[in-house]
């Protein structure tokens, strides 16, 4: 009859086993999930074949679940870079087309205060009627 040790050794093992097929799910990492599947399959197949006490298929199960976790660190790494580097374009984006839109905004403004001294300003109109507005007084 199993040991309450061993009944939590299993527990331990099937729980190990559920959260590495679950991450690696998760992660989409079919290809180790292939090559990790059939490692923990030969190693417990030896270990069986072996006829050792069932606290060493666990620790064989903990290895291939650290192994994991180590995978997942390393992947999660590389994409927390890769965002990284994502967010930092976007911000330098963002900050040209503030610095495009303060540009337009003071070549609105100076066009619009120079189009109201056209208006307003006598030396201006007269300067401007010299220059380039020519009125045709026989036809008025």
């Amino acid at each position: 009859m199993l040991e309450m040790v061993d009944i939590a050794f299993m527990i331990v093992g099937i729980t190990s086993i559920g959260l590495s097929l679950y991450l690696l799910i998760i992660m989409k990492d079919f290809r180790t999930l292939f090559i990790w599947g059939v490692s923990l399959a030969m190693v417990e197949v030896s270990l069986a074949w072996m006829e050792h006490d069932i606290k060493w298929h666990i620790v064989a199960m903990m290895i291939f679940f650290l192994f994991v976790l180590v995978i997942m660190l390393v992947k999660i790494k590389r994409r927390i870079k890769v965002l990284l580097k994502r967010i930092a374009q976007i911000e330098e984006e963002e900050k040209k087309e503030k610095e495009r839109e303060a540009r337009k905004e003071k070549i609105r403004t100076g066009a619009a205060e120079m189009a109201e001294l056209y208006r307003t300003d006598p030396e201006l109109k007269e300067l401007n009627e010299f220059v380039g507005d020519y009125r045709d007084n026989d036809s008025v």
